[in-house]
């Protein structure tokens, strides 16, 4: 029975990295010229995430289940305020929290930025979960009026600007 236990607390880091071998999260930022804001939605997989937040002191969130931590929100919050940032016109903007939706692997976070008339520029700075996964990869999907461009941000590339 030992050994058999012992085989299979080797085999879980193997198994979990054979299910999850990407790091990667997606964030589409898309221009409303109706309401003049920016709409923007984070995809990003919830165990690493959690995993994030847990490693700079935060509590085991648990999202998306019945035993969800009652401070998720604020934790949640924190940690996009810190790895997430958009300068529009040399201007940092903040963010309005719209909602959230969990899946079975993903967080869907939704934010916007509003009395946003005209870009003339629009810097990204992005780090989700670089402090905790090397092979980080960060996609940004833009779409500004016309005009649309996707950027790869990574550990080492954490700042892209965008000039219509």
């Amino acid at each position: 029975m030992k050994k058999l236990l012992i085989i299979l607390c080797g085999l879980v880091p193997l198994l979990s990295s054979a299910l999850h071998p990407l790091h990667i999260s997606v964030t589409n930022i898309d221009y409303n010229g109706e309401n003049n804001s920016l709409e923007i939605t984070h995809k990003i997989f919830m165990d690493d995430l959690e995993q994030a937040i847990e490693g700079i002191g935060g509590p085991k969130l648990q999202l998306g289940t019945k035993f969800e931590h009652p401070e998720s929100e604020k934790w949640l919050s924190q940690y996009l305020q810190q790895h997430f940032t958009l300068t529009v016109n040399n201007k940092e903007v903040a963010f309005n929290y719209v909602g959230r939706e969990a899946d079975l692997s993903a967080i869907w976070i939704y934010r916007e930025v509003l009395k946003v008339k005209k870009v003339k520029s629009l810097q990204i700075d992005c780090d989700f979960l670089t402090e905790q996964f090397d092979d980080q990869r960060n996609i940004i999907h833009l779409k500004y009026e016309d005009k649309e461009e996707s950027f790869l941000m990574n550990k080492n590339n954490t700042t892209e600007t965008f000039t219509p």
